[in-house]
C-alpha cells in the first residue's frame, strides 16, 4: 500500500512540499516516522488516492499532534499522541484515511 508523502525536517532544512509529494510505502513512511518526529514543529503528511491528509507534528513540548485537516468544514480533527501510536495510526490504514478509524480525535475550529 502507497501513500503520497510530504514533510518538514528543520533540524536538516529538508522537505518535501505537497505540489512536489512523493509516493512512498507504509514501511518507508514509518521508519522516516521513527528519524524525523524528534525535533520540534517537524512534521509528515500522508495523503490517499483521495487527496485525504493525515499529519503528525511535533509540538513545544515533544508531545506529537494527530492532525486531520478538514477545509470544508474550516477545522481540523485532532489529538495528541505518542510515536507508537502514531505508527499504529498510520498502519492500520486500509488504503483510506478515515477519521473513523482513528480514535480520540477532537474537531478544533481554524477561526
Amino acid at each position: 500500500m502507497t501513500y503520497k508523502l510530504v514533510y518538514t525536517d528543520y533540524s536538516k532544512d529538508k522537505h518535501v512540499r505537497s505540489d512536489e509529494a512523493v509516493t512512498e510505502t507504509l514501511e518507508n513512511i514509518t521508519e522516516l516516522m521513527q528519524s524525523l518526529l524528534h525535533e520540534e514543529d517537524n512534521f509528515i503528511g500522508i495523503i490517499d488516492d483521495d487527496n485525504v491528509m493525515l499529519q503528525f507534528m511535533v509540538d513545544e513540548d515533544g508531545s506529537l499532534i494527530v492532525d486531520l485537516p478538514m477545509h470544508d468544514q474550516k477545522g481540523s480533527f485532532t489529538k495528541k499522541a505518542d510515536l507508537n501510536e502514531c505508527i499504529s495510526i498510520v498502519n492500520s490504514l486500509q488504503g483510506k484515511i478515515d477519521k473513523e478509524q482513528i480514535e480520540g480525535l477532537e474537531f478544533k475550529s481554524w477561526g
